[in-house]
C-alpha cells in the first residue's frame, strides 16, 4: 500500500484519479500544482501522486469500483455521498428522470421529458419506474464515476445489466428509525409523508442491508463518511 494519507493528502489523490479518467498526467499535475499551491508545493503534489498511484492503477488503467450508496429515507445516504464528493473528490452519478422538479434548485438528477428519457434506454444500466415516472443511469455515468445513490430495485437492475469492466459494490448505511424520523423532520417533510415513507421502506428494505457488500452505521456523519471511505480505498486496492 502507498503512505498513509491525511485529509488533505487524501482529497488531493482523490480528485488525480477522477481527473485521470479524461486527462493525461501532465495535464492533471499542472491543474492540481495551480489549485493546491497554497497548500502543497508541486514536489509534495508529485510525491503523493508517485507515492499512491501504483496502488491504485493496473497494467496502466485505472482500476476503480461504482460504490452504490443504499439507505432507506432518512438514513443520510444522500448527505454522506455528498460529504465524500467534496471531501475526497468523487464523482457521484445523478440519474435521469421523467418526473418534474419539486422546486427551482433541485439537484441529485437530471430533468428530461419522455422523449428524451426514451432515447436514452438502450443505454441504460440502471432503471427504476416510481410513483409513475422512468428514473435511470447510463452506462457512460456508470463507467465515468465513483458514487450511485441508488434503492435496492435499482441496484439489482445494474448488476443485471451493467457489463462494463468496473465492479459493482453495495454499501447500505444504517441507523435507527428515530434518527431517520428527525431527520426527514429537520429537512421539512410532512408528518403524512414520513409515516408514508416509513410503512413503504419497512416492505421494500426488509432483509435488504443482509444482501449489501458492506452495512455501515451512520450514528455520527463524519465516522460515516470516514468508514464509507475506507471500504473504497479497500476495494480500490485489491
Amino acid at each position: 500500500m502507498g503512505d498513509i494519507m491525511n485529509d488533505k493528502e487524501q482529497k488531493v489523490f482523490g480528485e488525480y484519479c477522477n481527473l485521470r479518467m479524461d486527462w493525461n498526467k501532465q495535464r492533471t499535475l499542472k491543474y492540481l500544482h495551480d489549485k493546491y499551491r497554497r497548500e502543497f508545493n508541486q514536489e509534495e503534489i508529485n510525491q503523493i501522486i508517485n507515492n499512491n498511484e501504483i496502488h491504485t492503477y493496473i497494467g496502466g488503467y485505472m482500476k476503480k469500483c461504482i460504490f452504490c450508496i443504499i439507505g432507506e429515507s432518512g438514513s443520510g445516504k444522500t448527505t454522506i455521498a455528498t460529504e465524500l464528493c467534496n471531501k475526497y473528490g468523487f464523482k457521484q452519478i445523478d440519474s435521469y428522470t421523467v418526473r418534474p422538479k419539486r422546486n427551482e434548485n433541485e439537484q441529485g438528477h437530471i430533468f428530461v421529458n419522455q422523449e428524451a428519457f426514451d432515447k436514452l434506454r438502450p443505454y441504460i444500466v440502471a432503471y427504476k419506474h416510481y410513483n409513475g415516472f422512468d428514473y435511470g443511469a447510463t452506462v457512460q455515468q456508470v463507467d465515468t464515476s465513483d458514487l450511485y445513490v441508488v434503492d435496492y430495485d435499482g441496484l439489482k437492475y445494474l448488476k443485471e445489466h451493467y457489463k462494463g469492466s468496473k465492479k459493482v459494490v453495495s454499501i447500505y448505511i444504517d441507523t435507527t428509525i428515530a434518527q431517520r424520523i428527525q431527520r426527514m423532520t429537520n429537512r421539512g417533510d410532512m408528518d403524512s409523508k414520513i409515516i408514508d415513507r416509513l410503512a413503504n421502506d419497512e416492505k421494500e428494505f426488509k432483509d435488504v442491508k443482509y444482501n449489501c457488500d458492506y452495512i455501515v452505521q451512520n450514528n455520527d456523519l463524519n465516522v460515516a463518511v470516514k468508514l464509507v471511505y475506507e471500504i473504497i480505498q479497500k476495494e480500490n486496492s485489491l
